[in-house]
């Protein structure tokens, strides 16, 4: 690698097969595991029951949450489970996925905390995105960035992600932004999904985003740890609205095509950044 790809002044060397943290993981992967089985309990009894009154939401919200479950039961969960797989045998590339994927799993279910109206899975729910975040706390404590940045190789187009980071996630920014702006000259009033979509964006997910994009332009430490996890949200988060945009469409609601190609071109250029990202780290 060269010296301009990685930050000075960290280790010269790491062992290939270790994983770079510090400390033990295990509090991380039993909290993991009470995770996996509120996900799959969540998005199975979401799946079946929801449409007959489980979550008791409107018409529009329904769908949008019956397709996150999905997603959720076909996708993230297999895919958090390899990843701490084999982030368990020394691998990097599944210690980046597994924080990715919780990353996911607390920033799409809390939206079922405040969005839906109270039912009979919401204590679920609780204990999904406590232990989620949990164990993202420990992992988040527990890597070590400068060993994790000494694992990417020259091929790791740092500039080129970074800046695709900036651009998306000042893409989205304005959008919700101009959305707001244009309600409120309409005085119409923003419903409960969407402000609690907003306010997470605005204020937590589309800055730190943007700032990971900065920090791994920069070739710094924080940058490469931040941005893969970020990217493997990015990549969930975008493939859900896809998905959910269908499922909407196909219940016969009115949804602007546009939507479907903004997002399907997001997920497709987050996959093909998280693709990059892998591919360029040493295991």
């Amino acid at each position: 690698m060269t010296a301009a790809l990685v930050p000075t002044g960290g280790p010269a060397e790491v062992e290939p097969y270790q994983l770079p943290v510090t400390g033990s993981l295990v509090a991380a992967r039993w909290a993991t595991l009470v995770a996996a089985i509120a996900l799959f309990t969540a998005a199975a009894l979401g799946i079946e029951y929801g449409e007959q009154g489980l979550y008791q939401s409107d018409g529009l919200v329904l769908p949008q949450v019956y397709g996150q479950d999905l997603v959720s039961m076909v996708i993230v969960l297999p895919l958090l489970g390899l990843a701490t797989w084999r982030a368990s045998r020394g691998s990097a590339r599944g210690l980046v996925v597994w924080i990715g994927a919780l990353i996911y799993i607390a920033y799409w279910y809390h939206f079922h905390l405040g969005a839906l109206s109270f039912g009979p899975i919401f204590l679920l729910d609780v204990a999904l995105v406590a232990s989620s975040l949990f164990a993202l706390g420990v992992l988040i404590a527990r890597v070590d960035v400068w060993r994790l940045a000494h694992r990417f190789t020259s091929a790791m187009p740092a500039r080129s992600i970074g800046g695709l980071m900036i651009i998306f996630g000042t893409l989205f920014a304005s959008m919700w932004i101009l959305d707001v702006v244009e309600r409120l000259g309409h005085r119409e009033i923003l419903d409960q999904a969407a402000r609690g979509v907003y306010a997470v964006d605005l204020t937590i997910m589309l800055p730190l985003t943007i700032a990971a994009g900065f920090l791994l332009w920069r070739h710094t430490p924080w940058g490469y740890a931040l941005s893969g996890p970020l990217l493997v949200n990015a990549f969930l988060s975008t493939l859900t609205v896809s998905v959910t945009s269908f499922v909407v469409r196909g219940d016969g609601m009115d949804l602007p095509g546009a939507i479907l190609v903004v997002f399907g071109v997001a997920s497709l250029a987050m996959a093909g950044c998280v693709a990059v990202y892998l591919r360029a780290m040493r295991v």
